[in-house]
């Protein structure tokens, strides 16, 4: 039984900051004691924010934040436990939530970087590919609508990444209309 009713768990997400080697620091004391982890960084457009990493670590049984902490060495890493891995790994990089800014998953680090990337994306596209998959499908679409690509998104399981390119698509999709419009003689 854990001490003082805390919990064990066997998915845990730190928030890691740089500054005073932070980061550097649980990155090798993560190593040294052989955790399973993927991080990535944010960057918050807020400048009340500081740059942080989320870092989702994994244990084959459970642990508790207070065993974690010493191991890791740091006495006060903020610590939130998880019920799954891939709702971890989703949080991470923002993936069911579209109002906070959408971190690329390639830029995901760490042992298990592959596994966490397969639960954001849910396949095994990587993001260029998914790209030529939605300009090959507007480009060979007589008149293609945006829903037109979402469900060709949903369809291929592609539709993370296409959510991280709105703005290109979007543009993709007006010039595609303009060009076919005007090779038909409308305007």
């Amino acid at each position: 039984m854990p001490r003082n009713n805390e919990d064990y768990g066997k998915v845990w997400q730190a928030v890691v900051y740089e500054e005073n080697g932070q980061l550097d620091h649980v990155l090798k004391m993560l190593a040294e004691c052989g955790y399973d982890f993927a991080g990535c960084k944010h960057e918050p457009d807020d400048e009340n924010k500081k740059p942080h990493h989320h870092i989702t670590m994994v244990f084959s049984q459970g642990k508790t934040a207070s065993a974690i902490r010493k191991n890791l060495d740091k006495d006060n890493l903020l610590l939130r436990k998880w019920d799954t891995k891939k709702s971890a790994d989703r949080y991470m990089v923002h993936a069911d939530d579209p109002t906070k800014e959408q971190i690329n998953p390639e830029t995901i680090y760490g042992n298990r970087a592959d596994e966490a990337r397969k639960h954001i994306l849910g396949n095994e596209h990587t993001e260029g590919d998914a790209m030529h998959a939605i300009l090959d499908f507007i480009l060979s679409m007589p008149y293609c609508t945006y829903t037109d690509v979402v469900r060709f998104a949903i369809a291929n399981n592609i539709y993370p990444y296409l959510r991280r390119s709105g703005y290109i698509v979007s543009t993709l999709l007006k010039e595609n209309c303009i060009g076919k419009e005007n090779k038909n003689g409308r305007t």
